[in-house]
């Protein structure tokens, strides 16, 4: 799920300022909420499916609250759960089942914790960097959910699908 940059302030600029990840770029932030179509799939029934339940959803806002981490090399916005994105999420990881993706455990609705990544795979010495940044934005901050995308590992985007205005 990609987010609209709207008041991203420094977290944008984690992207935008170049801070690399091991894996060899910025990534966007993105809010994930499904993993596991890595296989070789045919993704066309996956998409139509996709496509027919995203008809009714209208685009919403997210509101962020904190800066944290997992592991020791992911930094992350954290967010509460809401009506609208679990309405979303719930579908989205049932098609991915569906469809013959293993949804990660972290991934599926019991277990979900709903969060804006801002940077993955990150060194301890860029991990304090990308902190810095981040510490200069005031929290919270709010961002519209405006599309779903299905984008590999390396970040390329396979597909954009608008949500409905509101």
């Amino acid at each position: 799920m990609r987010l609209q940059k709207r008041k991203f302030g420094a977290f944008g600029s984690v992207w935008l300022t170049g801070i690399k990840t091991f894996s060899g770029g910025p990534i966007r932030p993105h809010v994930t909420l499904a993993h596991g179509l890595e296989l070789d799939l045919d993704l066309e029934p996956f998409v139509k499916a996709l496509e027919e339940r995203l008809a009714l959803q209208s685009t919403f806002d997210l509101t962020f609250t904190g800066l944290s981490l997992f592991d020791p090399d992911i930094l992350y916005l954290t967010t509460r759960m809401t009506e609208a994105l679990w309405t979303l999420h719930r579908p989205v990881a049932a098609l991915v089942e569906k469809q013959g993706g293993d949804s990660s455990l972290y991934y599926r609705p019991d277990f979900w914790t709903p969060h804006c990544t801002l940077a993955i795979n990150l060194t301890p010495a860029v991990m304090l960097e990308a902190v810095r940044v981040c510490q200069s934005v005031s929290l919270p901050v709010t961002a519209s959910v405006t599309r779903i995308g299905i984008i590999e590992p390396s970040e390329r985007e396979l597909l954009a699908l608008p949500l409905k205005v509101r």
